[in-house]
């Protein structure tokens, strides 16, 4: 788990802060595993590299340093919901299997050789059932794995937000020390004199916002 922003950081502390805990890079791991009775999983798992050596296992371990309202946050939120959704198709399927087992053995057991309409009806039921749980639980993985590339993905950006630290030329440095931009949009050709440049938004920061890292 990373460590949470203090409060009333210094300028200076900040862009140390930001210097020694942004993303370098990411790797990512994809292990499938087939079981002896038939089946198959594959489970992805990403490693976040940061600056000062530390390796992000976990997408919730992000969360302590970046905004509520960050898309890394909300990302990692979508993580563990698609995890949830993915458990419960799991739990779909394997229920599906456990009741064709049992159809299998009622069958044999009873020496029938057709089935009864009900039946028919349990096994479509199944049937039904390991597709939906199959898919279900592709789909869901399928998007965990996403949100968790998107929260690394923007985890810089969500980082300098925080910290509200930005770039000039090649430097970090606190968005209040920022110089303005040295240049200014060309203007368009025009008949009469040029007129003055648009004010900025209110509450606009100089410099620019530090891009995610990819």
């Amino acid at each position: 788990m990373l460590p949470a922003v203090p409060p009333n950081m210094t300028p200076e502390q900040r862009v140390q802060m930001f210097n020694e805990l942004h993303a370098t890079g990411e790797d990512t791991t994809t292990t499938s595993f087939c079981g002896a009775r038939g089946g198959c999983s594959t489970t992805t798992e990403k490693t976040l590299h940061l600056a000062n050596g530390t390796q992000v296992y976990h997408p919730e371990d992000l969360l302590p340093i970046v905004g509520p309202d960050s898309i890394t946050a909300r990302a990692v939120s979508d993580v563990y919901k698609h995890k949830r959704r993915a458990r419960v198709y799991t739990g779909i399927g394997l229920a599906s299997v456990v009741g064709l087992i049992a159809v299998g053995r009622i069958a044999v057991e009873s020496h029938e050789t057709s089935f009864s309409t009900p039946e028919k009806l349990g096994l479509v039921a199944i049937v039904a059932g390991l597709l939906v749980g199959g898919f279900g639980t592709w789909y869901h993985d399928h998007q965990a794995t996403e949100s968790w590339g998107e929260a690394n993905e923007n985890y810089n950006a969500g980082l300098a937000q925080r910290l509200d630290v930005c770039t000039s030329g090649f430097a970090v440095v606190a968005c209040e020390s920022a110089p303005p931009p040295a240049t200014r949009p060309a203007m368009p050709p025009m008949l009469g004199p040029p007129s003055a440049p648009a004010p900025a938004p209110p509450g606009a920061k100089p410099g620019r916002a530090l891009a995610s890292a990819q």
